[in-house]
């Protein structure tokens, strides 16, 4: 059987590798008034997953098959040119790092359509929405996707 450590360190040059691919973010960000946000979104989207490393002290419990998907979708995105679907691969790899265990997760993960520059393409082009209306509601989803992520509710165990 494989060693913790081996397991958490293939996963972490999978979320590497996933954001070395997702590089275009930046430009994006940068560039699109529609996506200014978008790394402040990122950054509040990225705070539970943060803080999961900071918990666990990058040894925790992860999800490897989401992981296996993510760098499978990244490698497509690579070769096929799709941005988006190396955003969505990003996302995936980062959220792998721990498991899925319910729908608060699944939430969390789906807020991360909150960061990527297809959200700014869907509220500019086809819903005609406002430059500060749409980085309004990018930083807001942001902010509920840290809420949710950070979120651990009533324990009915005795675990930290």
């Amino acid at each position: 059987m494989k060693s913790v450590s081996h397991i958490v360190w293939v996963e972490t040059v999978v979320v590497v590798f996933a954001a070395l691919q997702a590089h275009s973010l930046l430009t994006a960000w940068l560039d699109s008034p529609y996506d200014r946000a978008g790394s402040v979104a990122f950054l509040l989207w990225l705070s539970p997953a943060a803080h999961m490393l900071w918990r666990y002290q990058g040894r925790g419990p992860t999800n490897r098959p989401m992981v296996l998907t993510a760098l499978g979708i990244s490698l497509a995105g690579g070769v096929c040119n799709l941005n988006v679907l190396k955003y969505a691969a990003l996302a995936l790899a980062i959220a792998g790092r721990w498991p899925m265990r319910g729908m608060r997760e699944i939430g969390w993960l789906a807020l991360s359509l909150a960061w990527m520059p297809v959200f700014g393409v869907v509220l500019g082009a086809h819903a005609n929405t406002p430059v500060w209306a749409a980085n309004t509601a990018r930083i807001t989803l942001g902010l509920a996707a840290a809420i949710l992520g950070l979120y651990e509710g009533k324990r009915t165990d005795n675990k930290p």
